[in-house]
């Protein structure tokens, strides 16, 4: 009961977060085509179609089959190996000027990306339910 307890408190604390990085991904999307300096707008908006695409393909080869799986779990330990995977194949598919350009832009891209990954996961989600 406890452990249930506490798991219902970490999800719920989750959607919180990543519902707060949902919004700024969707003002991101906007501000992005405000934005002046071209490379910085194209970075912007490949990273965020990269996104899109990567984490829709791992919800659907290695998420949803984890959670459909008697056996298997879908873990803290599980979700991170898939939130580091997906980040690898987005810094993978960004070209170098994108890269470079998104480093100067964000101090830690590396959590820039994070928060890319986890809104992204959590529109998908919501729009499955739709």
């Amino acid at each position: 009961m406890r452990d249930s307890l506490i798991i219902f408190v970490i999800v719920l604390l989750s959607a919180a977060v990543v519902a707060l990085a949902i919004q700024g991904i969707k003002e991101g999307k906007e501000k992005a085509k405000l934005i002046d300096n071209e490379l910085l707008r194209n970075a912007t908006l490949q990273l965020l179609d990269l996104a899109e695409t990567i984490v829709g393909s791992l919800n659907q080869t290695v998420v949803d089959p984890l959670k459909d799986s008697p056996e298997l779990n879908f873990d803290k330990k599980a979700q991170k190996e898939v939130l580091d995977k997906a980040k690898a194949e987005i810094k993978r598919n960004l070209d170098d000027a994108s890269k470079e350009v998104l480093s100067k832009t964000y101090d830690d891209l590396d959590n820039y990306l994070t928060d890319v990954v986890e809104a992204e996961v959590r529109k998908q989600k919501n729009s499955s339910k739709i």
